[in-house]
């Protein structure tokens, strides 16, 4: 058998074509590389000859295949194409889902072909019906005929809700554990022994709806779960009679006419209800087994059974092994706690350390965030300092070149060209060069309706110059130039003497005409 390629709403008619065989749909996408990594076990475990008989192998394209569905809307129903992977909750590629008489019995997801074959092989079925009767090879042993017949004259199972065996619940509640607590670990594990609900009640001690009865919903599905697995029981039994040898044999004792024996036990390895006959195992205590699984042979050739057709009370617990129960149950509950306390402390030391280590980095963070910021604000403070100073040299040097100025005009001497800057504050930590003067300086003159003119000269040119500029273009009737800082006044005199560089308006400046 290959592997199958399902299309468009093909999923569902496969797993019923299947019957009692064991399903298993790989979810794909051609672009996935682990999916093409697996894709050749895949194949392989599907050609192998043991799992032909017994399982399907599909591959489904999440991003092709598709399945109808219908949905209401407006209060119409209206159908429309879903994805599949959508369908069956499939998030990842590649993910496996396995399934039994169209149920879903497991999933995962990865390339692991370990946990491929593994999962592959934990359900596969050991026997499989098929639709067409089988040829039975010799008779039957009496035992398994005789109880195939009672089987049959038993009617069918009801669907009401199971119930708590009264004598499990008995000894659970006289061990010291809460009603509903053993009520609902009894329902859970199906009544299958007391030991199974302890165990049971001691995995979920920490969870804290452990007291919480079961809904209807749960007690039905386990009910409706334990009449399908009846039903597969009996198939089984059937098919598997038609080809036991009439050499088996097996020690049963003489059949009665009467309905069959419903008995108070379950069976240590199908966990079913035993009905009929009862086999109690002689060297394992506690050890019961139906017919069908006491003809399997899966049990101990060498141990010895008695049989049992009527019902019988099972061994009651003395009251030095109910104590010795309830010593051990106050001493489990006392170790789950203690670890339950352990593991606490341990988290609250990893809580710690965490907090601690969180906080050390914060206070890190902040020291160089704090550390950062005054070093900036020093240099932002120290910049400003050394621009200020160099503010107050150049008006130093202004006032000094006016006094000059002034006293050549009185004196009719020419004007001293300007002395150069003084070394600045110490506060200048690297000496910076002479700055040269540039061949084109612009001047902005604003005029006296608010517009702006803007002109080049050479720094050589005097003011008078910039006052001819203006007069040439447009600016009509006698004008003064003043600079804004610091304000002075040129007259005609001081313009025609005055440069641009010693006007301090290299290698740019900003003029105003005044009336």
């Amino acid at each position: 058998m290959t592997v199958i390629e399902i299309s468009d709403g093909q999923l569902h008619s496969e797993l019923k074509k299947a019957g009692e065989k064991l399903v298993i749909v790989d979810f794909t996408a051609v672009w996935c590389g682990p999916c093409r990594m697996i894709s050749p076990v895949f194949e392989q475990l599907a050609s192998q000859p043991q799992y032909q008989q017994k399982a399907v192998f599909l591959k489904c394209d999440v991003d092709k295949c598709r399945v109808l569905r219908e949905r209401k809307r407006k209060r119409k129903k209206e159908s429309e194409w879903e994805a599949t992977a959508q369908q069956c909750s499939v998030s990842a590629m590649p993910t496996f889902q396995f399934f039994l008489n169209s149920k879903k019995v497991a999933e995962f997801s990865g390339a692991d072909p370990g946990q491929l074959k593994s999962t592959l092989e934990k359900y596969l079925p050991a026997n499989v019906s098929f639709n067409t009767p089988g040829h039975a090879l010799g008779s039957g042993g009496s035992g398994t005929s005789r109880l195939l017949d009672l089987q049959n004259q038993m009617p069918k199972t009801s669907n009401e809700p199971l119930k708590a065996n009264p004598q499990m619940l008995s000894e659970l509640k006289e061990m010291g554990f809460p009603e509903n607590r053993a009520v609902k670990a009894l329902l859970i594990v199906k009544n299958e022994s007391t030991n199974a609900a302890m165990e049971w009640i001691f995995a979920n001690m920490d969870n804290p709806d452990i007291d919480e009865p079961l809904s209807n919903d749960n007690n039905n599905n386990n009910n409706n779960n334990n009449n399908n697995n009846n039903n597969n029981s009996s198939t089984t039994t059937t098919t598997s009679s038609t080809t036991t040898d009439s050499s088996s044999s097996t020690t049963t004792p003489s059949s009665s006419t009467s309905e069959p024996t419903l008995h108070n036990a379950l069976c240590d390895i199908c966990t079913q209800q035993i009905v009929g006959i009862r086999y109690k195992c002689n060297k394992c205590p506690n050890y019961d087994l139906c017919q069908v699984c006491k003809d399997s042979g899966k049990h101990p050739a060498d141990h010895d059974f008695t049989a049992h057709e009527k019902d019988i009370v099972n061994p009651q617990l003395t009251d030095e092994e109910r104590k010795l129960q309830r010593e051990k149950l106050e001493a489990r509950i006392l170790e789950l706690r203690k670890k339950k306390a352990e593991d606490e402390a341990k988290r609250e030391i990893d809580r710690e350390i965490t907090r601690r280590s969180s906080g050390k980095m914060q206070q890190e963070s902040l020291t160089k965030w704090q550390e950062q910021q005054i070093k900036r604000e020093t240099e932002k403070a120290k910049k400003e300092k050394e621009d200020e100073l160099r503010a107050k040299q150049r008006i130093r040097d202004k006032i000094a070149q006016d006094k000059l100025e002034r006293a050549a005009k009185k004196t009719g001497t020419p004007v001293p060209e300007a002395a150069p800057a003084a070394a600045p504050a110490p506060a200048v930590v690297t000496p910076t060069a002479p700055t040269a003067v540039p061949d084109q300086v612009l001047i902005q003159i604003r005029l006296q309706t608010g517009e702006v003119v803007r002109a080049t000269f050479k720094p050589t040119d005097t003011l008078s110059t910039v006052h001819a500029h203006l007069a040439a273009n447009g600016q009509s009737g006698s004008f003064k130039l003043s600079t804004t800082y610091p304000r002075k006044i040129y007259d005609s005199a001081e313009m025609k003497s005055t440069t641009l560089l010693a006007a301090g308006l290299v290698p740019n400046g900003t003029l105003m005409v005044t009336k």
